[in-house]
């Protein structure tokens, strides 16, 4: 029952498309869906990590230091602005600095790009810690349970982003390649604006949307 619960959970959070939802929908735009698979996996492989540190109690540390707090914040939004920098970079030919391997236009990297994407937002280690608290008060959980509530929102993540990876594939082949380059060129604009968004919002003060 309770990992049903943290399924229903997982997927509302899904629900409420982000970055990392429009990288993996990009990126099987781009390589197809088998390769967005590998990105996929990055990000249920960070979440499960952050939500493990949030259980342990890093989500407290972070929520007590406000200059760690606006330091994360604005880590995170720069990620963003460059991940977003070099997708359009790559949709427009290829990326300006062609020695970080990292972001050359190809699906090699993947896995590692959505790492870091994920992993860029340590706020979010503060999130899953309310949530757990609020779960462990609630429904009073043991740790069996809150493993397997954990593993519902894991799996959602897993579902949810396997089936934008598939959407991403099935444009992939429908549409001109003319227009999955404009496509994937306005999704990293979208990264970019964001990314200054948040990072403008951190260095203000000001909570992070």
């Amino acid at each position: 029952m309770i990992y049903w619960k943290g399924l229903r959970f997982g997927l509302l959070l899904q629900l409420a498309v982000g970055p990392v939802c429009l990288f993996v929908f990009s990126s099987a735009t781009r390589y197809g869906t088998t390769t967005a698979l590998a990105a996929v996996l990055g990000v249920a492989l960070v979440d499960a990590a952050e939500m493990a540190l949030a259980a342990a109690g890093a989500g407290r540390l972070l929520q007590k230091s406000e200059k760690v707090k606006r330091a994360a914040a604005i880590t995170g939004a720069a990620v963003l602005a460059v991940f977003g920098f070099f997708m359009v970079t790559g949709a427009l030919g290829g990326p300006l600095l062609p020695a970080v391997q990292l972001f050359s236009p190809n699906g090699g990297n993947l896995f590692w790009q959505a790492v870091l994407l994920t992993a860029a937002n340590p706020l979010t280690i503060v999130f899953w810690g309310g949530v757990f608290t609020s779960e462990l008060a609630q429904q009073k959980l043991t740790a069996g349970s809150l493993l397997r509530f954990c593993a519902g929102c894991i799996c959602a993540t897993l579902f949810f982003l396997s089936a934008v990876a598939l959407l991403g594939g099935v444009l992939d082949t429908l549409l001109p390649a003319i227009i999955t380059t404009i496509l994937n060129a306005l999704v990293g604009g979208v990264l970019v604006v964001l990314g200054a968004h948040r990072g403008i919002q951190a260095m203000r003060n000001k909570p992070i949307q």
